[in-house]
């Protein structure tokens, strides 16, 4: 009898592990695990900065023709051109759909240009007569459209829109070495301007950037007059920038 009892309380202690295993659990079920995807970074928003680079503005000029006695004849087209480098700052907005990211921006710069300066001897006349033209643009300013393509945190693009400026443009007329007429005009001038660029985010407001804008402010008329006679002629200002900048995302 005593073995039976023996027998049935060490079944009792084995089995009621086993059933208790079975039975439900009190406690809550873990949490399950969640994946958090990292920030996808944007283009979106506005910015500033600044920029740095280099410049060469050409200087055209093309006789338009003579009045009066003291110069009479032609001379040929001529043409001169200035390197320097320019710097400003700008301001912009992008807007990012999927991959595509369009914007504006607009900047303003100084040139620090030498003037530009070139002569051409007169034909047809009788007596050592010639021009001499000088041009001095000293401030550009765009206001341009952006559109390209964002791969992560590189955005390549294609740029274009308006440029203007006031460049200071001169014309003398001589007669035996002897200025006879002189004219000016500074007037400001609207233009337009075609490039490209490419931009790269090194943090989520930081970026730098690298482009080349060709600017070209169409055509302006300078007429010198004097005692001798007038001479009109058409002055053209055009250039290409190449620069890097820094921006600030807000």
């Amino acid at each position: 009898m005593k073995r039976i009892l023996l027998a049935s309380t060490a079944l009792a202690f084995i089995a009621g592990p086993a059933l208790a295993a079975d039975l439900p659990s009190r406690q809550p079920a873990p949490a399950p695990q969640t994946f958090t995807a990292p920030p996808v970074f944007t283009w979106t928003g506005f910015y500033a900065g600044v920029n740095l680079g280099w410049n060469q503005n050409e200087m055209s000029v093309r006789n338009r023709g003579f009045t009066g006695d003291a110069s009479p004849g032609s001379y040929n087209p001529f043409s001169s051109r200035t390197n320097s480098f320019i710097g400003g700052f700008q301001v912009g907005y992008n807007q990012q759909f999927d991959m595509f990211v369009a914007g504006v921006e607009a900047d303003l710069s100084y040139l620090g240009n030498r003037r530009s300066t070139g002569s051409a001897a007169v034909t047809g006349g009788g007596q050592s007569t010639g021009v001499m033209a000088t041009s001095r643009l000293d401030w550009l300013g765009t206001v341009r459209a952006r559109a390209g393509v964002a791969m992560d945190q590189v955005f390549v693009y294609g740029t274009g829109g308006l440029a203007f400026g006031a460049p200071d443009q001169r014309l003398n007329v001589m007669n035996n070495n002897t200025t006879v007429a002189t004219g000016r005009n500074s007037d400001t001038r609207v233009g337009w301007t075609l490039g490209a660029g490419a931009e790269f985010a090194v943090m989520d407001n930081l970026s730098f950037k690298a482009e080349y804008l060709y600017y070209d402010l169409g055509r302006t008329t300078v007429r010198a007059t004097g005692a001798g006679g007038t001479n009109a002629a058409r002055f053209e200002n055009k250039g290409h920038i190449v620069r890097a900048g820094m921006n600030y995302r807000f």
